[in-house]
């Protein structure tokens, strides 16, 4: 079943509710999420910059559907986040659960 992923940065203030605002797209749109928050890191030329982020997954059986979902979210970050590019990634694998 295809996976999407959208990583949103969580720095600023306004993160909390742009992450609520995609959870409830997907709720209503897809079906579901789940959201896991934590750490990515860079090298800035000096030193290590770590900053916290909210990774929101979502599955579905049609990979159109997935795709559109994070279009959308995409742009929810971009435009209340003020975030020039947005990570997003599509895996379409199977699952085996035993």
């Amino acid at each position: 079943m295809p996976k999407g992923t959208i990583v949103v940065p969580t720095t600023d203030p306004d993160a909390t509710d742009v992450c609520e605002r995609i959870e409830g797209l997907f709720a209503r749109n897809i079906g579901g999420y789940s959201t896991y928050e934590g750490f990515g890191g860079w090298h800035n030329g000096e030193e290590i910059i770590e900053e916290p982020h909210a990774r929101i997954v979502v599955s579905h059986e049609n990979p159109n559907v997935v795709s559109a979902g994070l279009a959308t979210a995409r742009s929810i970050v971009k435009d209340n986040l003020d975030e020039d590019e947005v990570l997003t990634e599509i895996v379409d694998s199977t699952v085996e659960v035993r």
